[in-house]
């Protein structure tokens, strides 16, 4: 499954929604890609829980990271990729 933009829902949506795919969807050869601006959704679990460390947090539910580049999908770069120009 994949959840797009989980850092502009409200944060207490995406913090439940976290805790319930940990919790209940933890079931094996069931993925979920969460696609966020990692530092605008620590700062919603930064809302909820006080000052805590929001990264290791985030950890405890998230076993891979990925980060891509901000310009990775330009126009430009997108059409001299697959030789357009």
């Amino acid at each position: 499954f994949i959840i797009d933009e989980l850092d502009r829902a409200r944060p207490d949506f995406s913090l439940n929604l976290l805790e319930l795919i940990k919790h209940i969807f933890n079931v094996d050869g069931f993925y979920f890609l969460l696609v966020m601006n990692k530092q605008q959704f620590e700062e919603s679990i930064k809302i909820r829980y006080g000052n805590i460390n929001s990264s290791l947090y985030l950890n405890k539910f998230i076993d891979y990271w990925f980060t891509l580049p901000k310009d990775i999908f330009t126009t430009d770069k997108y059409i001299n990729s697959e030789g357009y120009r």
